[in-house]
């Protein structure tokens, strides 16, 4: 009876830490193409990286889609 409960207990809190888990990648891929499309539209770059903890944005080979004015960065 008392393994029941904690076995019934452990399931129960492996789904919804499973739940959550779940729910922050999708929000964090969502995010990410919202963000995405926005800096598409002005910049081309090679790879686009987001770090929850330490909260951190990274773009690579970043430059600008037209000539005036011409920017350009590489990590």
């Amino acid at each position: 009876m008392k393994f029941s409960r904690r076995l019934k207990s452990l399931v129960t809190i492996f789904v919804i830490l499973a739940i959550l888990f779940g729910g922050g990648a999708f929000l964090k891929n969502m995010f990410l193409r919202q963000l995405k499309a926005k800096i598409q539209s002005n910049f081309d770059f090679n790879r686009l990286h987001f770090t929850i903890f330490p909260p951190g944005l990274i773009i690579e080979e970043l430059r600008t889609k037209s000539l005036h004015p011409f920017f350009s960065a590489k990590v």
